[in-house]
């Protein structure tokens, strides 16, 4: 009898030795393939993170490019007290954009921007016409960062 119950006891660890392994090797290789797959669509959020700040960043350019043009435009029809204004606001614009931009080229771009910032403050305070050359240059800088077509002067110094 001593062996008997041996045996049973033995068949018992065996059985629960093989139905463990039974249900955990299934289910470890779903949880593995489960976490593969969690890392593929981790990696992917953060691809589209990137590409959301890359599309951000774009679209903030363009405000700044649609604000140089309505800039231009008041300085075209002469109306320099309302592009004075603006002026400020536009180069602070810039200004915070340079600082929160992690895109060295685009920084670059800004800065040079800014670097017009008192030629063009200057024209509008003066009543200048020629301040349009300035804000044509600002205009060029925003779109080439934006990779936008950008005619370049001809021999006259003005594009075609």
């Amino acid at each position: 009898m001593p062996s008997t119950l041996k045996t049973a006891g033995i068949v018992g660890v065996v059985a629960l030795v093989v139905g463990y392994l039974g249900g955990m090797l299934p289910e470890r290789g779903r949880r593995i393939a489960a976490e593969t797959q969690v890392a593929a669509h981790q990696a992917a959020v953060a691809t589209i993170r990137r590409e959301l700040t890359s599309v951000e960043g774009r679209v903030r350019i363009g405000v700044l490019l649609g604000r140089a043009l309505m800039l231009k435009d008041l300085a075209t029809v002469s109306d320099y007290g309302r592009a004075q204004q603006m002026s400020s606001e536009f180069f602070d614009a810039v200004r915070t954009e340079a600082g929160a931009t992690e895109d060295a080229a685009r920084r670059a771009v800004l800065t040079s921007v800014l670097a017009r910032r008192d030629a063009v403050t200057a024209g509008l305070a003066k009543a200048e016409p020629a301040v349009g050359s300035a804000l044509t240059m600002v205009e060029r800088d925003l779109r080439r960062v934006l990779d936008y077509p950008v005619e370049e002067p001809g021999p006259g110094g003005s594009a075609p």
